[in-house]
């Protein structure tokens, strides 16, 4: 046995050193504790966001499907108004109807675009955070 006695002095010098390491280890301990809670915190805040973001994307459904709906009617009225024959009433009236579907097509568009980067960037993120925890575990 090759193994040197240990003094109680030496012995007691480690322990103050190991009690020195236990604190600061308490202390970052309390520390990431309390960022967690607020990460916690941050994630229900995160959760409800992405739940909105959902809503957002159904009524964005429902906004396309309006918007083909009135599509449809407009090209009925619009074979109707062929098969009557010339109403130059008829024909304005549906001149201006095409105009305005014109502007809500523009819009959905933009909208659509809008809807779509936000998407992409919430979706790209969201894999960058999941990655970035699964890597760390």
């Amino acid at each position: 046995m090759n193994q040197e006695i240990l003094s109680f002095t030496s012995m007691q010098a480690d322990h103050r050193r190991w009690d020195h390491v236990h604190s600061a280890w308490r202390v970052d301990l309390e520390h990431w504790q309390r960022e967690h809670g607020s990460a916690l915190s941050e994630l229900t805040k995160l959760q409800e966001m992405i739940r909105q973001h959902g809503e957002a994307l159904a009524d964005h459904a429902c906004a396309i499907e309006q918007h083909q709906q009135d599509l449809s009617n407009h090209d009925r009225a619009i074979s109707e108004y062929e098969h009557q024959g010339t109403d130059e009433r008829l024909q304005e009236t549906l001149a201006d109807a095409h105009q305005a579907l014109s502007e809500r097509h523009q819009k959905q568009r933009d909208a659509h675009e809008r809807i779509s980067k936000h998407h992409r960037t919430v979706m790209e993120r969201l894999t960058n955070v999941k990655a970035a925890l699964e890597a760390a575990m």
